[in-house]
């Protein structure tokens, strides 16, 4: 195989004898992750000016 071709090989994972990462837990609140997920929703229909989007977004990961 050209060094090419081993770049585009589909190797399973479990092949290698490697597990699955799991990702790390969000350092929010499911309803900050809720408000966020709004947020940016706002933000990228230009419902929102940068300034805006990154002042509410502070306010929300200032809650407890």
């Amino acid at each position: 195989m050209s060094p090419t071709n081993l770049l585009d090989a589909k190797i399973p994972t479990g092949a290698l004898g490697l597990k699955s990462i799991e990702p790390p837990l969000l350092p929010v609140t499911p309803d900050q992750q809720s408000q966020l997920l709004d947020l940016l929703a706002k933000y990228k229909a230009n419902q929102l000016s940068p300034e805006e989007y990154y002042k509410r977004r502070t306010e929300i990961l200032a809650q407890p």
